[in-house]
C-alpha cells in the first residue's frame, strides 16, 4: 500500500510541477511586445533589427548608407548623419518605415546645405589680423 501511495504523490508532483511549467511558457499579452521578455533578449532583437535596417538603406541607390547612423532601442528608430539633399533624408526614413518590427522612426538626418557650415563648425566669423 506504501508503493501505491507514493507512485499517487509522484504523478500528482509531476502534473503540478509541468502545471506550472505550462504557464510560464504563455506569450505576453497582445499589444504587449516586450513583456515578459528579458532585457538581453529585447537588446539582441535591436540588434537584428539595426542590421536590417542598415541593409534597406544599403540596398536603395538613392541613399548614402554611409553617411547614415542608425541607433535602435525597443523598436525606435533613430536616424542621424548627412544627406544630400531633402529627398535623400525623406527617402531614407520611408524606406525604414516599411521595415518589419520597426515601431517609429525620429529622422534627425541634416540636409547638406552648399556654403553652410560644418556640423560643429564655429558660426563665428574669422576676423584678419591686421
Amino acid at each position: 500500500m506504501g508503493s501505491t501511495r507514493n507512485a499517487l504523490l509522484v504523478m500528482a508532483v509531476t502534473v503540478a510541477v509541468g502545471g506550472a511549467a505550462a504557464e510560464d511558457t504563455v506569450a505576453p499579452p497582445a499589444g504587449n511586445e516586450t513583456a515578459g521578455t528579458p532585457p538581453e533578449t529585447r537588446a539582441k532583437s535591436d540588434q537584428a533589427l539595426e542590421a536590417t535596417v542598415g541593409r534597406a538603406l544599403a540596398d536603395d541607390r538613392h541613399v548614402n548608407a554611409m553617411q547614415i547612423k542608425i541607433v535602435v532601442r525597443q523598436g525606435a528608430v533613430t536616424l542621424t548623419g548627412i544627406a544630400a539633399d531633402a529627398e535623400e533624408r525623406d527617402r531614407a526614413e520611408a524606406i525604414v518605415r516599411r521595415v518589419p518590427g520597426v515601431r517609429q522612426v525620429e529622422n534627425r538626418i541634416l540636409v547638406d546645405e552648399p556654403g553652410a557650415p560644418a556640423p560643429g563648425a564655429s558660426m563665428i566669423p574669422e576676423i584678419p589680423a591686421p
